[in-house]
């Protein structure tokens, strides 16, 4: 577990609750280096989406360079990939985010209240 990826992976920008919920998941099982190489299911299961939303995520991860994955054989057979997360990228989007985020970012900003409430009348009959 990387709890320096993993602060990282929270404070990224991805655009999507589930998809930073399955980075943050691919950087909980991630050493120093970020290699991982938990399986789709184990992902699927343990962010409680389906197999199928969980492969289209990392697709979606792997192609914006928040991580690479590679094909592992065992006998012959496909094994769980190997996933290493960008370091570098998770620092930029980190970076990104907090810029973002700042006070005084108009883009983030909510919009000012500008509705005034009249003054309740006095004389309200009590229930």
């Amino acid at each position: 577990m990387s709890i320096k990826l993993m602060t990282m992976a929270f404070n990224a920008y991805v655009n999507n609750p589930v998809r930073k919920l399955i980075l943050i998941k691919l950087c909980d099982n991630a050493n120093d280096d970020g290699v991982c190489w938990p399986s789709y299911g184990r992902i699927a299961d343990q962010c409680e989406v389906s197999k199928r939303c969980a492969m289209d995520h990392i697709k979606w991860l792997s192609e914006n360079g928040f991580l690479t994955v590679e094909s592992r054989f065992k006998d012959g057979n496909q094994s769980s990939n190997c996933y290493t997360v960008s370091i570098s990228k998770l620092m930029d989007a980190s970076t990104k985010a907090s810029e973002n985020n700042s006070l005084g970012s108009e883009e983030y900003s909510p919009p000012l209240v500008n509705v005034v409430h009249p003054p309740s009348e006095r004389g309200s009959p009590r229930t």
